[in-house]
């Protein structure tokens, strides 16, 4: 196609998915008339395809005329609260809204496992796993990437000056990274070549919370192998906390667009999958992260889910 790579810019997607001002406006007013929101707490997108607002459990019950309930989760000990029922707004409201989020999901039934350390938190340590040679944990390193897809670790191609580049990786769950496990590998698995920067080894960015000292496996193998072979390009982590796997989801997708500079990653790595997510998942968040995804790859963006 001759038009191919020509992406939308900020203004160009905020013409093509913004619902107008009015609709907007009679979203805020129904927040204060209905639940004494004020205006001034509500904040709308930058493409004003997203409304998010702090609410009380007391104004979400007033406002979606549902009633909360707390579980508790028989494993982990941990409790939450959630609201039961459907999800109901007046007629002229609902004509605006494709989903409502943050306060009905759970967290997924298989959460990946935490890393267990010990010692010094090195590769080969006390707690970690020590590949042997000929075993997959050896076989699939760095360096055998970049031999299997023929690439020169002493020419990866550079960012044009005056342009950004940036990759990403989305964790939640509960999963986390910790900074010293990123610096161990890249020095044990990527010191075949000289011309990496040990120094950009790192997580540039965190949107959401970090907790260092609950790395998890899905987390750390993302942020080990892309930050690897990305050869130090700048890395940025969209973090959430696991609480409601479902609304994270539509925060990623919300967050993506967020930064203040209008940046956002060229590339974005979600290990997670699951073909149950219909179910799993409100159909209308589904459709509404499908949409946000889409929207995504018309503004330049590739986005590798269950990678």
């Amino acid at each position: 196609n001759a038009k191919y790579g020509e992406h939308l810019n900020h203004e160009q997607m905020t013409s093509l998915v913004a619902p107008g001002k009015t609709s907007v406006a009679k979203l805020v007013s129904w927040l204060q008339a209905e639940a004494s929101v004020d205006p001034n707490a509500v904040t709308v997108v930058r493409h004003q395809d997203y409304l998010f607002v702090d609410l009380s459990a007391v104004q979400i019950e007033k406002l979606f005329k549902v009633k909360f309930a707390t579980y508790k989760n028989i494993h982990s000990g941990s409790v939450v609260a959630r609201a039961v029922g459907p999800i109901k707004v007046p007629a002229a409201i609902a004509q605006v809204v494709d989903t409502v989020s943050g306060f009905r999901g759970f967290p997924m039934k298989n959460q990946a496992r935490p890393m267990k350390h010990g010692g010094a938190k090195k590769v080969g340590s006390k707690g970690t796993v020590s590949p042997k040679l000929g075993s997959p944990e050896t076989n699939v390193s760095p360096k055998l990437l970049f031999s299997v897809y023929n690439l020169s670790a002493s020419a990866v191609p550079k960012t044009p000056t005056g342009k950004t580049n940036i990759q990403s990786f989305f964790q939640a769950q509960g999963q986390y990274v910790e900074a010293s496990d990123l610096t161990s590998f890249c020095k044990s698995w990527m010191n075949f070549t000289s011309d990496f920067d040990m120094s950009k080894c790192k997580i540039d960015k965190y949107i959401g919370p970090d907790t260092n000292s609950q790395p998890g496996v899905e987390s750390s193998l993302d942020s080990e192998y892309i930050t690897a072979t990305g050869f130090g390009q700048e890395t940025w982590v969209y973090s959430y906390s696991g609480n409601d796997f479902c609304g994270d989801l539509l925060s990623w997708a919300r967050d993506v667009f967020a930064a203040a500079s209008g940046e956002f990653p060229k590339v974005i790595s979600m290990s997670y999958g699951s073909q149950t997510l219909p179910p799993f998942c409100d159909q209308k968040d589904v459709k509404r992260l499908t949409e946000d995804i889409q929207k995504m790859g018309t503004m330049g963006i590739s986005v590798m889910i269950a990678s």
